[in-house]
This record gives structure tokens, C-alpha cells and sequence, in this order.
């Protein structure tokens, strides 16, 4: 099983399934393959017969991969998040460069889930839609037509001085910043609370004492969830404080707070029809805060059952946030240790479908990311464990971890890569020869090896990150 996973960071998961042509091959559950696709013992037959590894293109899925070894094994590379979609036929790349629609509204290239954002004028500004659930979001505000730029749609002065600016991901997601550029227009009486009205359909929102906001399907499940919105300044880390970060931003940008930024939580109320956002006047009116200032909040699809992947990045200096596919770093990246701005664990969930590997024996495993950053180039020990409690949009948060029984360390690798051109990035291999048998979960939690965390002036930090498919 390889993986691949969200928010700029490559994992790959790899495990080779014994079989033997009688009672071996796993067997897509899916409905029965086109002439033109493999099934996993017409991709065994070819892959004996050429030498060569060929794919199972009959199981192929938005989130997994069979493969055909020449030696009569199976390869599952298996997926933390999609990263493909089945349209008209054919798998696509997901692809979150927004669109201008028929009708004029704006949506990602290609996204799991369906997302429109306004064309213009006063309807929603974003409309999410999975399955038979929908929300939407209205501001009191006549919104001009958006600019594009990849993902990102600005909806310039829809204030005196500030933008809108929403950014899609590829799952249907979004979040929208407010860009707020003066001291001047920081005084407009419309920030002092920012309404959205809600629109939703098979959804209840509810939001909790930390600001966290989630949305329930009818029966129960989350399906939504939006972390603590947060606020942040333009300041700057002077030479005397400056540490090397992990973000490596010097500058905030609508994206995330530099290394020297201020931020701040914002105050949230959620009810049936609405969500209020009070952003800091006292924040805002500080003459140390330094402009643009900006307003963020993040909303995202979230799995449930048998096909939870899922991923987050929490922090003990956030310990009540919800981190559900997301992470305390501006630039997305998954991260572990103590990496300056935040001390981090990265928490992973791969679903595996059990009756995929029914038959199947599992003769090795491995997980392989690329560390692109560390505090420095002294080795640190990071270790990989498997923890017995599974990873769901509800428990993403630090304080639902923290005194989590971790289960056995199923690897430990002592690297330091990232930090400069004598230690540059580098993908790590963390390989389990240990025969085991199928599960319906396979949840991998990469983290230092500290038990608790570091303190604060030992710095040991690491992020991992590549391209995200798109």
C-alpha cells in the first residue's frame, strides 16, 4: 500500500500481498470492469507473462491502486485522501484551478465534491455540495465579480479597504480570508461583527466552546467541520528574536502568519441559520498590530466509516482546535516536534478495505514521506507508531490525543534533512517486514519520539511535504 497524502506532504504506504492464482487475488468490489480494464488475476496473468508490474485498472479507485507484480504478488498503493475522480468514463486528476462556469459561478477544475463560489452580486458567496448534504454562505454584502488566480477567487473592496479572498481545495473545501489593509479600514462598524447567513440541506451545524464548527448528517455522522477561526497581523520577527521557522515565511500572507505574526482566536456563534464571527477590536486598534490584518476561517468535507481517510497536524498550543485535514502551518505542511512557532504531532488514517484483502497476506508495509525541512542538521529521532484509537474528524484535536496509548513504535529513524544545503530534503523509507492479517484500518501516527513534548527552547522540529496532486 503506498499513500499519498494532503496539505503538500507525499507519503507513500507500501504492501505487498502474497496470493496464489486459486484463492489469491483480491477481488475489486466494484461493478464489473469495461473491455478495456484489468481484473487482479488478468493483471497477475500479464505481469507473469511480460515480467513487467502491471496494474489492476478494474480496482482502481479515487484512492487506491493494485498492482501486479511479476512474482504473482500484489502491490496496494493506498491513498490518505483522493486524489483522482471518475468522470465520464475516465479517471481525472483533481484539480483545484477555479473555473468560470456556464452561468457565470466559479468552480474547482475538478473536485471530489461539488463547489460553486458567487459569480457576483448578493446570493452565497461559496455553496458546498456531497452526497445529500449542501451548505451555504451568505455575507450582507453585494459582491463584485471575482478575479481568479489558480485556486483562489478575490472579491476586491467588498468593504473600504478589504478583499474577500476564497480558496478551494480539490476535496470541495474552502476557506475565506478577509484581507483588512489599514488601521482606517480596520474602524468600519461591519467588522466588529462579521454574519454569514447559512443555508443547509440534511446538515445541522453546531459550534463548540472553542470555536470549532461541524456539520451532522441525519444520522449523527460529522460531515462538515471548520476549525477555530484566527486572526493575524503583517509583523515581522526582528534579527534579535528571528529563529529559522518551518514554514519559512517571513511575511504573512492571506495563506497563513509570518514568523513574527500576532494572532488571535476569534470568537464564534453558530446557530441553525447563521455563524458570527467577532474579530478583536483591541487586536485591530493595538498600535503594535501591523497591516494587513487578516480574517480566516477554513470549512471541509470530512469521511466517516469504513472509508475515514483522513489526516491532521495538532498542537498542544492549540489543544482545543480541530485540525481535521488541516495543520497549524501557514503553508500546509504536516509537521512533528517542536518546529519554532508550534510543537506538532501529524496523525494519519488509511482505510483499507478489509474484504479487498480477505485472503490476502500481508508480507511487508512501508511508509515513506519526504522530510523538506528540519530545525537543524543534528539527527533527531522521529518514530512511527500504530495506535489502536482511529483518527476521525471529531477527534482531531490535541487534549482527544494527548494520553492516547500510541501502541508498539513500528519504526524509528534518527534524520535531520531540510534545513540547508548540507542537509537537503529527503524521503524516508519506514518499512514492517511482519506478516499480519487484513484490517479494515490501517492508521500510522508519525511523531518525535518525546513523550511529552519537548520544551520550548529544544528545538527539533521537522516538516514533510512534496507536490500535492492536483
Amino acid at each position: 500500500m503506498a499513500a499519498t497524502l494532503p496539505a503538500a506532504l507525499l507519503a507513500t504506504a507500501a504492501t505487498t500481498v502474497h496470493t496464489s492464482p486459486a484463492t489469491a487475488a483480491p477481488r475489486p468490489t466494484s461493478p464489473a470492469p469495461a473491455a478495456s480494464t484489468l481484473t487482479a488475476d488478468q493483471s497477475i496473468t500479464k505481469a507473469r507473462r511480460t515480467g513487467k508490474a502491471v496494474e489492476a485498472t478494474g480496482a482502481r479507485t479515487a484512492t487506491s491502486t493494485l498492482i501486479a507484480n511479476p512474482d504473482g504478488t500484489l502491490t496496494l498503493k493506498q491513498t490518505a485522501f483522493p486524489t483522482r475522480k471518475r468522470v465520464n468514463g475516465a479517471w481525472v486528476d483533481l484539480d483545484a484551478t477555479l473555473r468560470r462556469n456556464d452561468d457565470g459561478s466559479v468552480s474547482p477544475t475538478v473536485s471530489t465534491n461539488s463547489l460553486k463560489l458567487s459569480a457576483r452580486g448578493t446570493g452565497p458567496f461559496a455553496t458546498m455540495t456531497h452526497g445529500g448534504n449542501s451548505f451555504a454562505m451568505t455575507l450582507p454584502i453585494t459582491l463584485p465579480a471575482p478575479s481568479l488566480a489558480g485556486d483562489t477567487a478575490t472579491y476586491a473592496n467588498v468593504l473600504p479597504g478589504v478583499d474577500l479572498l476564497v480558496t478551494a481545495d480539490v476535496e470541495g473545501g474552502f476557506s475565506h480570508v478577509f484581507v483588512v489593509r489599514d488601521a482606517t479600514s480596520a474602524k468600519n462598524p461591519a467588522l466588529k461583527k462579521l454574519t454569514f447567513t447559512t443555508r443547509t440541506s440534511g446538515l445541522t451545524l453546531k459550534g463548540d466552546a472553542a470555536g470549532n464548527i461541524s456539520g451532522s448528517d441525519r444520522l449523527g455522522n460529522v460531515v462538515l467541520t471548520a476549525p477555530t477561526p484566527v486572526m493575524w497581523d503583517s509583523a515581522i520577527a526582528t534579527p534579535q528574536t528571528e529563529t529559522p521557522k518551518a514554514t519559512g515565511v517571513a511575511s504573512s500572507t492571506p495563506e497563513g502568519p509570518g514568523s513574527g505574526a500576532n494572532t488571535v482566536s476569534v470568537p464564534t456563534t453558530v446557530s441553525a441559520t447563521a455563524i458570527e464571527l467577532t474579530p478583536s477590536q483591541t487586536f485591530m486598534a493595538d498600535p503594535k498590530t501591523v497591516y494587513p490584518v487578516y480574517i480566516d476561517p477554513t470549512y471541509n468535507w470530512s469521511s466517516y466509516g469504513a472509508s475515514n481517510n483522513g489526516w491532521a497536524t495538532i498542537s498542544p498550543d492549540h489543544p482545543t482546535t480541530n485540525y481535521w485535514k488541516n495543520t497549524p502551518s501557514p503553508e500546509g505542511f504536516m509537521q512533528v516536534g517542536n518546529v519554532g512557532e508550534i510543537r506538532a504531532w501529524t496523525l494519519v488514517n488509511f482505510p483499507i478495505d478489509s474484504a479487498l484483502l480477505k485472503t490476502a497476506a500481508i508480507s511487508s508495509a512501508s511508509f515513506d514521506i519526504t522530510e523538506i525541512w528540519s530545525y537543524s542538521c543534528s539527527a533527531r529521532v522521529v518514530n512511527v507508531y500504530t495506535p489502536g484509537t482511529t483518527l476521525t474528524s471529531s477527534n482531531a484535536i490535541w487534549d482527544s490525543w494527548k494520553n492516547v496509548n500510541l501502541g508498539p513504535v513500528v519504526d524509528s529513524q534518527n534524520v535531520a534533512h531540510g534545513y540547508n544545503s548540507s542537509c537537503p530534503a529527503k524521503g524516508l523509507d519506514s518499512t514492517s517486514h511482519r506478516r499480519s492479517k487484513p484490517s479494515s484500518r490501517l492508521t500510522k501516527r508519525p511523531r518525535p519520539s518525546y513523550s511529552p513534548p519537548e520544551p520550548a527552547n529544544t528545538r527539533a522540529g521537522k516538516s514533510s511535504t512534496s507536490e500535492r496532486p492536483a
